[in-house]
């Protein structure tokens, strides 16, 4: 925030501060203000102008804040007084001000004293003012920091692969089956707009009948019998094999699409071709990818359209205009409406667990589903009824696909019991929407909160709780951690056990007994009347543009200050924005909600015969996809691991014991413990938690084993010496396809590969330089392979930029030396390993960028850099215009 100015400069106007106490000075300068626009300026009261005591003046000040329902943070945690004189309430809600609090200090009493009761009130309403508290800023006047959002990309040109996918219908049934609904000039109002009488939509509402004559004409289930209904038997046993071919599904498509379109309305041969090309790349788009209208319609001859003018070659500049706009929305009908409808009608859409892509013929995918459904009913599910009473505790099932079977996710239902089967207008969606929203806020967000906040406590006090990670990072510093603690031990690594496993299945065979017992022991020590405070704050970047919401719980309602508790801010720096949102739910409350999710939570499907919702719950287990679900696999497999594996803690020998969700790893070079965690995992005792250990995924490792790494969530673990390497390559891909200029996909690339270098990946002091090596050099070819894959995209659309593609290549190489130098500081040998990181970055880079014409000057100018010119280049790469 350096376009902010200190407080003093307003109070030096009026009095000298040069010979002030210090510490007032200090108080003067720590409050940050800046002023609202001019347009975004408020009246002073008349009420507030002339006021001499301060106490008062402030009980004034707050009354004309509420009764103007204003925004100024000042009063965002005490309620607005409506009209009529009656306080808007929540049975649940708790009220308070900790920011009204600092202003009643001797301090503000004393800026009220030198500015008076107008300029005080001026500066209270029309300026935004910051304290700074241990290096956070924290609001405390003016209206509350508005969100903006980043500028995107208008919705409507963008042509997204995921709107593809999931679309459920009842079983198809292809005879007299039509893809257009509408009627042509339905369908001219739904694309071009209200305005479709001028005399050149004559000839597009001809072509438009003709494509709606052709829908209706033809024999779909001819089609789809002789191109997808095949005699090939499908395997029950191998899911994914079911699934078309990428060939299939282009040609059925193209056959489709060759019913409908006369060559007139591909716009000729050319076009057609063109088109074809572009249809083929939707379709090959990753789940995530997307295509521009833009860079659809680039390669097309417009003057073949000629059926978008009255006469057949344009004739002016403003008719070309308006010929390439309703060029654009006829091809945004053809990809988002017609391409689409064909897809979704005749293939059900999904992506495996794998990243795969794959298009099930509706009668095979209505076939399989519903005959694994049925087997997977028997075993877990009970037949039950949806009451009036249920609350957003029911969702509708969704199948992904795996190699030999399926995962089942329970996604929400953000409507009313009554309404899940009704057609609802988007007046009435809004409004399921926004009670769904509240209620996800109110209960289900703090619940979540408040169970995570006692396994945390639960974990401080009991270290044999502390086994949960929640991401690779975490998991390989702690490895690195476990490492140091060995070579302190002895001088030189230890042989090593290892034990990596893994859960069946886990959300669906967790014990419901196990699971609320051990919820309900998490607050043991609470009593039944215990308040759990929930208080919602902004936290803003420093340009106070960009805002992401903070959640914290709590049961001592003093701790959410954010102004006197560094914790309630968990111990951030930035720009805060107390909201005065709080709520409170009690004991009883939260296990009541559990109880609800754990039991009383019920999924609906199809009935085929009656056209009616079935609906069922859970036999054992909760469903993977329900809000609460992740924070129940960990209080559940905390509690399993503290009452199995607690001699690993009482013993006096180093281990590392760690789990990632169902992913479990054990390394020790203690042969006791390691036969010991063997037999637990092997003898079924952790089934009475519905924890079943698959036996193919297990892996062990003794001193008889020969194998050298061991991979575990993304991480390969060198046995001999614990060095960890992460190849992205094998693990992860880039969707980059959003991304249309050549800075754009760079500035992206930049971030991806700032975000993916970890500390751990380069510390010297737990790893060897060789592997810090690897992992940076793992990390260039990932991020450089994808920017040829993409470049071949980009450069269809925008110029190779020889100068911005070098400030890129040396702003990552200045990031990872910069990044190096902090991970280590202190070594006596930092100066060599510099330049044998910055000598290793420079080849890795010039190998990956060996094929291409366009990189030889940059190679040959990366061969001959030495450390003084990356140096060099900082000043270039850090100019505004360049990627930052």
């Amino acid at each position: 925030m350096d376009f902010a100015e200190s407080l003093s400069s307003i109070v030096s106007n009026k009095v000298s501060i040069a010979n002030v106490e210090s510490s007032y000075h200090k108080f003067l300068n720590s409050v940050k203000i800046v002023p609202l626009n001019e347009e975004s300026k408020h009246r002073i009261p008349a009420k507030l102008k002339f006021r001499t005591d301060y106490k008062k003046y402030i009980k004034s000040l707050v009354a004309e804040l509420l009764k103007s329902q204003s925004e100024n943070v000042l009063v965002s945690g005490l309620p607005k007084i409506r009209r009529g004189g009656f306080v808007a309430t929540t049975s649940n809600s708790v009220y308070s001000s900790f920011v009204i609090n600092e202003l009643h200090s001797f301090d503000w009493n004393r800026v009220f004293d030198i500015l008076g009761s107008a300029n005080m009130t001026d500066l209270l309403l029309n300026w935004k003012g910051f304290i700074v508290k241990n290096g956070a800023m924290i609001q405390i006047f003016g209206d509350k920091l508005t969100y903006t959002g980043q500028k995107t990309t208008t919705q409507s040109k963008l042509i997204k692969k995921s709107t593809l996918f999931h679309h459920l219908q009842s079983r198809p049934r292809y005879w007299e089956f039509t893809l257009i609904h509408q009627t042509a000039n339905e369908l001219l109002t739904e694309i071009f707009g209200a305005n479709t009488k001028a005399k050149r939509f004559r000839r597009i509402k001809y072509l438009f009948n003709t494509i709606v004559q052709n829908d209706q004409a033809c024999k779909y289930h001819l089609i789809y019998q002789q191109l997808l209904h095949s005699e090939k038997s499908v395997d029950p046993h191998n899911i994914c094999s079911n699934a078309s071919s990428f060939q299939e599904v282009i040609r059925f498509v193209f056959v489709i699409l060759g019913k409908l379109l006369s060559l007139e309305a591909w716009g000729g041969q050319e076009n057609k071709t063109v088109l074809r090309k572009r249809i083929e790349e939707y379709l090959k788009l990753d789940s995530r990818g997307a295509l521009h209208i833009h860079d659809i319609v680039k390669g097309l001859c417009l003057n073949d359209f000629s059926w978008l003018g009255t006469t057949p070659k344009v004739t002016s500049k403003q008719d070309f205009e308006i010929r390439q706009k309703l060029l654009q929305e006829y091809v945004q009908w053809l990809f988002t409406s017609l391409l689409r409808g064909i897809v979704r009608a005749f293939w059900y859409v999904a992506e495996s667990t794998d990243g795969d892509i794959l298009y099930f013929p509706r009668h095979i995918w209505h076939k399989i589903s519903h005959l694994w459904l049925e087997m997977y009913s028997k075993d877990n599910f009970i037949k039950t009824e949806l009451t009036s009473k249920d609350n957003y505790n029911y969702g509708m099932i969704k199948l992904i696909p795996k190699k030999n079977t399926f995962r089942l996710i329970c996604v929400p239902s953000k409507r009313s019991p009554s309404l899940l089967q009704d057609k609802l207008t988007p007046h009435h969606q809004k409004d399921q929407d926004v009670k769904f929203n509240t209620y996800r806020a109110n209960v289900l967000r703090p619940v979540r909160l408040i169970l995570q906040k006692k396994l945390s406590e639960r974990s401080q006090v009991d270290s044999c709780y502390s086994a949960t990670a929640y991401s690779t990072q975490q998991i390989a510093n702690n490895i690195l951690a476990f490492k140091s603690e060995l070579l302190q031990i002895t001088p030189k690594m230890p042989k090593l056990y290892f034990v990596k496993f893994d859960m069946k299945e886990c959300y669906d065979r967790m014990n419901q007994k196990e699971l609320i017992e051990n919820v309900i022991s998490l607050f043991r020590d609470d009593k039944p009347d215990t308040k759990f405070y929930y208080r919602t704050v902004g936290k803003m970047r420093s340009n106070l543009r960009q805002q992401t919401m903070k959640h914290f719980a709590t049961s001592n309602f003093t701790d959410l200050d954010i102004l006197s508790n560094d914790q309630a801010r968990g111990g951030c720096n930035g720009v805060w924005v107390d909201t005065g949102k709080t709520i409170y739910l009690t004991r009883k409350d939260v296990i009541s909600e559990c109880i609800q999710q754990i039991f009383g939570a019920k999924c609906y499907i199809d009935d085929r015969k009656t056209q009616s919702l079935k609906f069922y719950r859970r036999k054992q287990g909760v469903f993977q996809g329900f809000p609460l679900s992740s924070v129940f696999c960990d209080i559940l497999y905390s509690a399993m691991v503290a009452k199995n594996f607690r001699f690993l803690w009482e013993s006096n020998s180093p281990f590392f014991f760690t789990r990632l969700v169902d992913d479990f790893l054990f390394i020790s070079p203690d042969a006791d413990q390691f036969k010991k965690v063997v037999e637990i995992i092997s003898d079924g005792r952790l089934q009475k938690y519905g924890a079943f250990v698959s036996k193919e995924k297990t892996h062990i490792i003794d001193h008889e084993e020969k194998s050298k790494t061991l991979q575990f969530v993304g991480l390969e673990i060198e046995t001999d010496t614990l060095d960890l390497t992460t190849n992205y390559m094998k693990y992860s891909n880039l969707s980059t396809s959003n991304y249309r200029t050549f800075s754009e996909l760079l500035r992206y690339l930049k971030t991806a590969y700032t975000s993916r270098l970890h500390e751990y990946m380069l510390s010297c002091e737990n790893n060897s330089f060789q592997t810090i090596s690897t992992n940076v050099q793992n990390l260039l070819h990932f991020i450089l392979g994808s920017f040829k894959r993409s470049f071949q995209r980009v450069s269809k659309t925008d110029n190779f930029n020889p100068d911005l593609f070098t400030k890129y290549i040396w702003s990552i190489i200045l990031l990872t030396l910069k990044k190096f130098v902090a991970c280590n500081d202190g070594s006596v040998l930092l100066d060599d390993l510099l330049d044998d990181l910055l000598d290793d970055l420079l080849s890795t880079i010039a190998d990956a960028l060996t094929h291409g014409a366009q990189y030889k000057d940059i190679i040959n100018a990366l061969k001959q850099a030495n450390f003084e010119d990356v140096q060099s280049s900082y000043s270039v790469i850090t100019r505004p215009d360049s990627i930052q």
